[in-house]
């Protein structure tokens, strides 16, 4: 028996290894990742017209769960740019490279609020859900630049987003947290325009300060690893416990 679905793009990967690997942390979940324009017949993988099929065949007490975007904050803040450019996220901030452009931070959240009014696979999949619909929040950075780096460097091609990422660097690691913060909060507002619910990331996998610990990291610059999908997991799990009890 289906206990809720999660979908999602490449983050759901991590959930998808924990259900494997710990299959009665919560039988019945079912974990689907979608194809993508790029990438149409990766293995493992459903359309969307599949998953929007399977949705509607839920349960109106069954859950959905959406593993998807939240990853802008890597596309536009990864890497290095020139001229190099920092932002307050907050009026008591100290922590900014005084050093680089500085730019409003309402810019920074109409750059997220733009690219997050383009979600219309998530809107589609909300909608053809009968129960609750949920949002996970995507993994906060890796502090390490050098961890990130060195998978780049391993790498044939050593490209992000179309450029060398050894000649161009990564960007300081407080910048990347910020941009991580920033979507993350406009990730909730968007949820509560499009009445779904947002969870953020499990703060057990983050260290002080907010980036994602070196436990939890995945085998690349971005993902987080099955141990962290465990924890997702048992977050599942716990709220739709109590969903029951209601």
């Amino acid at each position: 028996m289906t206990v809720g679905i999660v979908i999602g793009e490449s983050h759901v990967a991590c959930i998808e290894n924990a259900a494997l690997k710990y299959p009665a942390l919560l039988p019945g979940l079912e974990v689907h990742r979608l194809s993508s324009p790029r990438r149409p017949n990766l293995p493992g993988t459903i359309s969307i017209d599949c998953a929007e099929a399977k949705l509607k065949e839920l349960p109106s007490n069954r859950p959905t769960f959406l593993y998807m975007m939240g990853t802008y904050h890597n596309i536009i803040g990864l890497l290095r740019t020139e001229p190099e450019f920092d932002f307050l996220f907050s009026s008591t901030e100290t922590d900014f490279n005084s050093y680089s452009v500085i730019v409003p931070r309402a810019i920074i959240s109409q750059i997220f609020k733009e690219h997050l009014s383009k979600s219309a696979s998530a809107i589609r999949l909300s909608r053809a859900a009968p129960g609750r619909v949920y949002l996970l929040g995507t993994p906060p950075p890796k502090c390490s630049n050098e961890f990130i780096m060195n998978k780049f460097e391993s790498m044939v091609k050593k490209q992000y987003n179309g450029k060398n990422v050894p000649e161009v660097g990564i960007n300081r690691p407080e910048l990347r947290l910020k941009f991580w913060k920033i979507e993350q909060q406009e990730l909730r507002s968007w949820c509560k325009d499009h009445d779904i619910q947002f969870i953020p990331s499990p703060l057990l996998a983050q260290i002080e300060g907010g980036f994602l610990r070196e436990e939890f990291y995945g085998d690349d610059a971005t993902h987080a690893n099955v141990e962290y999908g465990k924890l997702w997991i048992e977050s599942i799990r716990d709220l739709i416990t109590s969903c029951s009890e209601d």
